[in-house]
């Protein structure tokens, strides 16, 4: 479980930190204001797609056994969206 820690704190870790140019922020992130921020939704990248997909059948999986989602969408939502866990927890 602390690995698992580790990996999301490595993922998002430049969300909110100060740089020059898109290139100074991460995957899925851009600069602006001088601060590293989520892109837009529009236009969507192939893997924010493929996550889409994810998400509908881990919903489905999670639907059908009669548990929640939570533990097994923020964990989506952060490895592949590239989600703050400040904004992951929420939408699941």
């Amino acid at each position: 479980m602390f690995i698992i820690f580790l990996l999301f704190a490595a993922l998002t870790e430049n969300i909110g930190t100060k740089c020059d140019s898109d290139s100074d922020c991460k995957y899925l992130n851009s600069c602006e204001d001088d601060e590293c921020v989520h892109k837009d939704l529009y236009p969507p990248d192939a893997v924010e797609i493929v996550g889409v997909f994810v998400v509908i059948v881990i919903a489905a999986l999670a639907n059908a056994g009669g548990i929640g989602g939570g533990a097994l969408m923020v964990p989506i939502l952060i490895l592949i969206f590239f989600f703050d866990p400040h904004f992951a927890i929420p939408l699941s």
